[in-house]
């Protein structure tokens, strides 16, 4: 039996440059998984953000990928940061692991 643990913690590092990293790698060709990764997971966080109310929805900046999330420090300090944060986490590790 294979285990996998993700720790319930955010990095350490700077998250928006490992993320950053993270999206440069799923433009590569040799990680078409990644891409399809990044692809959906941003199209499914699109479609959370048009559920929100209006003045939950003004919090959100236009973002071309998920990953940019991570660098919108207003955001992630909004009334929706556990939220925003929790998503960040779990995209980064089945990201981290798919890549």
């Amino acid at each position: 039996m294979k285990v996998l643990y993700f720790s319930n913690e955010l990095p350490n590092d700077d998250l928006q440059l490992l993320l950053k990293r993270l999206y440069l790698r799923s433009k590569n060709l040799r990680h078409p998984l990644l891409a399809k990764f990044f692809e959906q997971a941003t199209s499914a966080v699109r479609a959370e953000v048009r559920q929100l109310s209006s003045e939950q929805k003004k919090l959100f900046p236009s973002f071309e990928s998920i990953a940019d999330l991570a660098g919108d420090l207003e955001l992630r300090k909004s009334i929706l940061r556990s939220s925003v944060d929790g998503v960040l986490h779990c995209f980064f590790q089945i990201a981290t692991y798919i890549g």
